[in-house]
């Protein structure tokens, strides 16, 4: 056949490729490891009637056809859903199983989502047809009736991340000559499809009822040593469990789980010893706690989560009197309390005695002391505290941090109040850090006043620097009132987003001016400028001078009117930009701009009529039109491809320039060159030849868009040869015979006539009635027939030894392979399939799907997913397995001679 390049190149039949045909292909899968990860390939099949009348009205084509590498399924329109879907595409050979779901469209007629699930294990491909298990939805095609108004196509749904569909399922080698997998270890099936792995490797079972030896028996001749393993167990490199020579058994992972343990030692290097539901009792035992570690849990944690416990939590006994003890709510009674350091009491605390506090105390409740308290290491108080005294000093510290810290556990209104000797408050300090100086005031000599957060609020008496200026580093500054500046005003910011000034009036009725300047000074006599702008390098952008003068660097962009009472000069260029308006039958061509652009609509109107709109037109004002359409602007004057100026005079627009042509005969001219094209209206040129330059040879001329006269590469004739090159043709009636040696025929409906001497390549051949070969018929594919295969001789296999290679013995065990087989008597279904004919006779005979399980060889599967069996492929099979069994009763009948003569030989003797 010839590709798509022009090459001739073979044509294999399924199941094999290579450029000669030699390499066969071996059984495909998904990858076992990654299929679970992956996503199966979906596509949509849109069915879209383009006809703008209703569905409803007229009757739907009966079928579509379906393609899809080289295969060819016919599907069929009437009540057509998402069951009828699947069974459609499961027709195709070259698919596995799969399922269509309708979808909810309010465009197309039929909409389905088909989700391809698997591919034939025994690939349905050749060196043309193959993919990967990701095929392209333009590989798959769908074509309509021509006749009808319905337009299908295929979309992707997803190309990404898709199961691989691979030779020996990406886990094996194939072996191209004989088609069969070489399977990785751990990987089985004949694409190496399967890596269940749970058969038992070592299993040892005693089946007597009175069984007393060993079921595993360790020995070793050399003495007891660590030097060596009776037992060492290995995952994936790792050791999780060994016993070395003499016994010692290592769990190195893991955890021993056992109803009772019995040792003599327990030592747990690392991890925890966790007991539940039980009690831990050390009888004539001690408790020893050692940590060289940091902590950062206690080392002695008890929780009770019960709220109802009433029980101690901890009891101490000393001769069977209780020394120590914690109740459930904390209470904690002992003997007699010494503390190094320091102790956080929450309760009460009663001492009897004289107690000495030589580390940190902490009272939450408040303390009494009756006598003299002298504190060496701070005092904490928590709650409300009142110190008086008529004698020197109230409170005396000398601390090497903080002189005096307060926290508030409460909510007062103060946190601290200093009075005056007649009760007045002087200052005081609110729970939110606000201090308040009610008399005296502030005063400041050195260190100045720093303000974090919160600002500085001045109700009266303003603000007045004497020296020293006014100096903001971040933020800004706000008046809103009036600002004067006396000396000048200089604004820096180091704000990347933020204005370095700006004004802002809040006035809903403002009619003042935002930013006034004045300057008294006479422009004439002295120079200066009102506003200069300055950018990099210190360079003028934009100044306004005294005399009112202004001058940019950039561009002036204005949304409404630009007015000048005096010359508007322009040093450089004056443009206008074009407003383009597409050309149409009456056209109205707006004021709003000064260039109007007309396009060409690529077709020929020779009525149409133009206008120029004049309601909002100015005075003086010029409109450039320029037509680059393919007609005249007949209205306007203006032929195809030129320009005309209008400026419009209060009233209506005139024409400044246009140019005129009218002529009704040339004649002896040599060369006529135009500046544009020409156009010669309704009327008609008459030449002996044309010649069109620019246009290659041996090509066929076509009229293109707007009538032009052009040709296209794949429309081509060779005078020489009388051959015409076309892409595509479509015809109605072919009439003549046609010669198509060297050629090839696809996707063609033949009905009605004879077929003779042809080459039929990834066809479907369909025959209603009875079929009649006169000679011989080569079929490619399968063969289906409905009823009876007849005929005078027998039926012949290929057999000949020389048409054979890679010839091996059989892969599987016969005999098991039969013994697997389990034969059947049934009936045909011949009310479900009524198109299959089936005999209405009992018959016998094994099911596909179970053969297939153990001899996949002898099974096939047509486009439909019905699978049938080679009932004549099964007997090298089973002579295999009768000479398998020929030979066991050999030997059976040899050992049974032998015992038949020993026990001759005892009995004799």
């Amino acid at each position: 056949m010839i590709n798509r390049h022009g090459e001739y190149v073979c044509n294999c039949q399924w199941g094999y490729s290579g450029q000669d045909c030699a390499n066969k292909m071996c059984p495909h899968g998904f990858d076992p490891i990654t299929k679970d990860t992956q996503q199966e390939k979906k596509l949509r099949l849109s069915i879209v009637d383009t006809s703008p009348q209703s569905s409803g009205d007229k009757a739907l084509p009966a079928s579509v056809m379906l393609q899809f590498h080289g295969h060819v399924v016919e599907m069929e329109m009437q009540h057509l859903t998402a069951d009828k879907c699947t069974q459609i595409f499961r027709r195709f050979r070259n698919l596995g199983e799969l399922t269509c779901t309708s979808v909810s469209s309010t465009n197309a007629l039929y909409e389905f989502d088909i989700t391809l699930h698997s591919f034939p294990i025994y690939p349905i491909m050749n060196n043309i047809f193959h993919h990967a298990g990701n095929p392209l939805s333009s590989e798959f095609t769908c074509e309509a009736p021509p006749s009808s108004s319905l337009s299908c196509r295929f979309t992707s749904q997803g190309d990404s991340n898709i199961k691989s569909y691979l030779p020996c399922s990406n886990h094996g080698i194939c072996n191209t000559k004989t088609g069969l997998c070489a399977c990785e270890p751990g990987f089985y099936g004949v694409h190496c499809g399967s890596n269940e792995d749970s058969a038992n490797m070592l299993l040892g079972f005693a089946g007597g009822a009175y069984f007393s030896g060993n079921l595993l028996k360790l020995g070793a001749a050399r003495a007891s040593s660590t030097s060596f393993y009776l037992i060492h167990a290995d995952v994936a490199g790792r050791t999780i469990f060994t016993m070395d020579g003499e016994g010692h058994t290592h769990l190195h992972e893991g955890s021993l789980v056992s109803p009772f343990v019995l040792t003599s030692q327990l030592e747990v290097n690392s991890g925890h010893v966790k007991i539940n539901d039980a009690d831990m009792k050390l009888s004539n035992s001690k408790l020893s706690l050692h940590n060289d570690l940091t902590l950062d849990t206690p080392l002695i944690d008890v929780d009770m989560t019960s709220p109802t416990c009433t029980s101690d939590l901890m009891r101490l006994r000393l001769a069977g009197q209780v020394v120590f003890q914690v109740d459930a709510v904390g209470k904690t009674l002992l003997d007699a309390l010494e503390v190094q350091k320091r102790t956080s009491i929450q309760g009460s605390l009663a001492v009897q005695e004289l107690s000495s506090f030589k580390g940190q105390a902490s009272f939450q409740t408040g303390v009494k002391v009756a006598g003299h308290v002298e504190i060496d290491d701070g005092v904490n108080v928590k709650g409300a505290t009142s110190f008086s005294s008529a004698q020197g000093e109230i409170l005396v510290a000398s601390p090497s941090s903080s002189l005096l810290h307060l926290q508030l556990s409460d909510k007062p209104s103060k946190c601290l109040t200093c009075l005056g000797d007649r009760q007045e408050v002087l200052f005081d300090v609110s729970r939110t850090g606000a201090t308040t100086i009610h008399q005296g005031g502030l005063d400041v000599h050195t260190g100045g006043i720093r303000i974090g957060a919160g600002g500085q609020v001045i109700e009266s008496g303003g603000l007045r620097i004497r020296s020293g200026g006014l100096k903001v580093e971040a933020g800004g500054i706000e008046f809103n009132d009036t600002m004067a500046i006396s000396h000048g005003l200089e604004v820096t910011s180091t704000e990347n987003l933020q204005p370095a000034l700006y004004a802002r009036v809040s006035h809903l009725h403002f009619n003042g001016a935002v930013m006034s300047l004045d300057a008294n000074a006479d422009a004439s006599v002295s120079p200066f400028d009102f506003v200069v702008a300055r950018g990099k390098d210190d360079h003028v952008m934009w100044k306004v001078s005294g005399k009112g003068d202004m001058s940019l660097q950039g561009s002036v962009v204005a949304n409404a009117s630009i007015v000048a009472h005096g010359p508007l000069i322009a040093s450089r260029q004056a443009l206008f930009r074009p407003h383009s308006i597409r050309m149409q039958e009456h056209l109205v061509i707006p004021c709003s701009h000064s260039y109007v652009h007309i396009t060409d609509d690529g077709k020929a109107m020779p009525k149409t009529t133009q206008s120029i709109q004049v309601e909002g037109a100015q005075y003086g004002q010029l409109l450039i039109i320029q037509n680059d359409d393919t007609d005249w602007l007949h209205s306007l004057k203006i032929p195809p491809r030129s320009s005309a100026l209008f400026v419009f005079d209060g009233q209506a627009w005139q024409t400044l320039t246009a140019t005129e042509f009218d002529t009704t005969r040339l004649v002896n001219v040599k060369e006529l060159s135009a500046a544009a094209n020409l156009n010669i209206g309704e009327y008609q040129l008459t030449a002996h030849a044309i010649q069109v330059g620019g246009q290659p040879a041996n090509r066929v001329a076509l009229y293109g868009k707007g009538g032009l006269l052009t040709h296209d590469a794949s429309l081509a004739y060779d005078a020489t040869t009388s051959t015409l090159q076309v892409h595509q043709l479509q015809v109605d009636q072919v009439v003549g015979k046609i010669d198509m040696t060297n050629s090839e025929l696809r996707g063609v409906d033949i009905i009605g006539g004879d077929i003779r001497g042809i080459n039929m390549s990834a066809m479907v051949l369909e025959v209603t009635g009875e079929m009649y070969v006169e000679s011989n018929a080569y079929v490619g594919g399968g063969l289906v027939v409905d009823g009876q295969v007849m005929g005078s001789g027998s039926y012949l296999d290929s057999s000949d030894m020389r048409f054979k290679t890679n010839i091996t013995a059989l892969p599987m065990d016969p005999l098991e392979a039969l013994m697997q087989l389990q034969a059947v008597e049934y009936n045909y279904d011949t009310e479900a399939f009524p198109k299959k004919h089936f005999t209405p006779t009992r018959e016998i005979g094994f099911l596909a799907q179970e053969v297939e399980s153990v001899l996949p060889q002898v099974v096939e599967t047509d486009k439909d997913g019905y699978k049938y069996v080679a009932y004549a492929h099964l007997l090298p099979v089973v002579v295999e397995a009768m000479k398998q069994q020929a030979k066991e009763i050999h030997d059976l009948r040899a050992r049974l001679a032998a015992l038949e003569e020993r026990l001759q030989f005892v009995s004799t003797s």
